[in-house]
């Protein structure tokens, strides 16, 4: 630890950030050591180290919700509408916390597979009767209770949003997908 640098942070946040370490029974600098290795450790297999948190943030609230890492099995014998109805639910509490709708589908379309972006709507191909298709629905009734419009059909759903939304949200795939590199110890 030869070389130091100092950067600049508002009083505020380092105060905020000294009472997380205190109550953690770190150091301060310890504290940011953790952090910005993790960090950096996110962004070394491709991934917005902010976005990442962010997400995380998500899943916690969702645990609270009574969300659970669930095999996909259980999804099984649920009827569609329950699911939507419970999608509507998790939509109006993710807004209540301050979530944003599209990022929420946007995370819960990583388990979809087959999904499609444009500038005005997101199309999600499901198949009948598949797993898939109960993520469907739920992603379907949380864009409802977000004020989207929702198209649907035996096989799909479109969620009609804000171009700008849209765009923003490519723009940061675009980043992450070019930024993504193999970690060094996979490419030998």
């Amino acid at each position: 630890m030869g070389n130091r640098k100092t950067i600049g942070l508002d009083a505020d946040l380092v105060k905020n950030l000294k009472e997380v370490a205190r109550k953690r029974g770190i150091t301060l600098s310890n504290y940011l050591r953790a952090l910005i290795n993790e960090a950096l450790a996110l962004e070394n297999l491709g991934h917005y180290a902010p976005r990442a948190l962010r997400e995380k943030r998500i899943e916690y609230i969702l645990e609270n919700l009574g969300f659970i890492f669930t095999p996909r099995e259980v999804l099984d014998n649920i009827a569609p509408q329950e699911i939507v109805e419970v999608g509507k639910r998790v939509g109006v509490v993710a807004k209540e916390l301050g979530i944003e709708s599209l990022e929420l589908i946007e995370l819960l379309s990583r388990s979809v597979g087959n999904i499609i972006m444009d500038s005005n709507r997101i199309v999600l191909i499901k198949s009948p009767g598949s797993r898939e298709s109960t993520l469907v629905d739920l992603i379907k009734g949380v864009s409802s209770s977000a004020g989207l419009k929702v198209e649907s059909s035996d096989t799909m759903v479109i969620i009609k949003v804000p171009r700008e939304a849209v765009e923003a949200s490519l723009r940061e795939f675009r980043e992450r997908k070019t930024r993504r590199r193999v970690p060094r110890a996979l490419s030998k």
